[in-house]
């Protein structure tokens, strides 16, 4: 994805958002989602091998509610390790991308802003040629209720080789034969 489609799509999930296709909802001054676990966070739903932490990366990764240090579970101060995880991400490492999103998408699902927050990490991630963050992007735009955008990053993380990517892909379109019109 270029950075026009990043920015593009993004529009695409506030107007969702707006016209209520996402099931957004006024709940005390704050705009929330309905997003579930399973479809908004990194490692729910994926592949085992998906869901695994990143051996190669020394840093801070967090995976279904945990967070950890070279591969250990460890208790740790959240604002530090996020604000780690953002020093490696701006240095470019995708794999610090995809931990920025899970922690966004976990600790905020029902906020909008936040899971937008997720989502961009996701797309960066995917820029890099991480199929993991096609997959990742794909699965909260799916919440979203942008099956169109859910459709096109599955496509993409199925090219770069996800499993569950595959499945994915072939569900939404089993739910929504239409697509494949759009898509083509």
């Amino acid at each position: 994805m270029c950075e026009s489609d990043e920015a593009f799509a993004k529009k695409r999930i506030q107007a969702s958002a707006a016209e209520g296709d996402a099931r957004a909802t006024k709940a005390s001054g704050v705009e929330s989602v309905e997003v579930t676990r399973d479809t908004a966070d990194g490692g729910l739903g994926a592949d085992a091998s998906e869901d695994a932490l990143d051996s190669t990366y020394a840093g801070y990764q967090f995976a279904n509610g945990t967070w950890y240090l070279k591969g250990e579970k460890i208790e740790c101060d959240p604002a530090i390790a996020v604000r780690e995880l953002k020093m490696d991400a701006d240095g470019g490492n995708a794999t610090a991308m995809i931990n920025l999103g899970r922690w966004y998408s976990w600790t905020n699902r029902h906020v909008a802003a936040n899971l937008e927050r997720a989502l961009e990490f996701f797309l960066r991630a995917a820029q890099t040629g991480m199929a993991l963050g096609y997959l990742l992007a794909g699965r909260l735009y799916q919440a979203f209720g942008d099956n169109e955008w859910a459709a096109r990053c599955y496509r993409e993380a199925s090219a770069r080789g996800s499993k569950s990517a595959d499945r994915a892909y072939a569900q939404l379109l089993s739910q929504h034969p239409m697509l494949q019109l759009k898509l083509a």
